[in-house]
């Protein structure tokens, strides 16, 4: 199994190569929208299957006059040929141009592609090979096949914008299955999952609005992360789910909601909007979804 070494960055924005150089800022404060960027990337189904036709797409915030010129989506490391599994946990290898491949380019998401056909993997377990080697086994649980659910690439998705002429980037991580794997979770996704952003259609510059996301799925471990054109969000710009409600006779999903504060600026005026986006914090990079909406803001 071909491996690269971990690391934690599971969404990027900005120019590509200076973010290994500027590092990664607090997205808790980071939720004014004063340039693009690219904060959410979702796929359906999540995970990549060869040759499977998959559904693609991603949030670029960016400020009102701003113009989106094209899209470009890459993986980095699958090989059409290769039957040795590759695990790639960093994005290093976009800066190899013989290890990119691209899925598609476009002037507009979301953008339906059909996945790479690769082979079958060789060799392939749950296990680490050392942990294999060893002769050690767990017979108590494994379920015949199960394994096989495992026998799949990890690899990383690029996905670049062109706005007002300049690159804005953005990657995430996610399973690449040469057959479908009988065992893939089929609950609810997040964006397959109905949301209402609730929030005044009117406010007065200078007031104190709430806000609240209701989504019809269980979220309880979900962060919620709020993006404004203005002001001041007095819960921060990630907050977690405040309540959360099991399925009823009379709504039969469950239901998780998340609030915020916003403050508008005492000279703001116009159209204020609102996005929210909702994942999980260590999972499943591709399952987001997000929601927005505006207010009319006067003096």
């Amino acid at each position: 199994m071909k491996r690269l070494f971990w690391l934690s960055i599971p969404m990027l924005t900005g120019c590509f190569r200076g973010f290994f150089s500027e590092g990664p800022r607090y997205l808790a404060t980071e939720y004014v929208v004063d340039k693009p960027r690219i904060v959410a990337l979702r796929s359906s189904p999540i995970e990549m299957v060869s040759g499977q036709s998959t559904t693609f797409d991603a949030l670029l915030i960016a400020p009102a006059e701003s113009r989106v010129e094209q899209w470009q989506v890459s993986v980095c490391g699958l090989d059409p040929n290769s039957t040795t599994r590759t695990q790639i946990w960093d994005l290093l290898c976009f800066e190899k141009n013989e290890a990119v491949t691209t899925l598609f380019k476009g002037t507009s998401l979301p953008q339906q592609f059909a996945v790479p056909t690769f082979p079958e993997i060789d060799s392939c377990s749950r296990w680490d090979d050392q942990v294999l080697d060893s002769g050690l086994q767990d017979t108590g649980w494994i379920e015949e096949g199960y394994t096989d659910g495992y026998c799949n690439h990890q690899l990383p998705i690029m996905v670049e914008a062109t706005v007002d002429g300049e690159p804005v980037f953005a990657a995430g991580f996610t399973s690449w299955y040469p057959t479908l794997p009988y065992h893939l979770r089929r609950n609810t996704t997040y964006s397959d999952a109905g949301m209402e952003l609730s929030m005044p259609t009117e406010a007065q510059a200078g007031s104190e609005v709430d806000l609240s996301l209701r989504i019809a799925t269980d979220a309880s471990y979900a962060n919620f992360q709020w993006y404004i054109d203005a002001g001041t969000l007095k819960d921060t710009g990630i907050t977690k789910a405040h309540s959360f409600s099991q399925a009823t006779e009379s709504f039969p999903h469950p239901l998780t909601t998340s609030n915020n504060r916003l403050v508008i600026p005492d000279d703001y005026q116009g159209t204020l909007r609102v996005w929210v986006v909702v994942h999980e914090p260590w999972y499943h990079d591709f399952d987001m979804t997000w929601i927005g909406g505006s207010i009319e803001v006067k003096q």
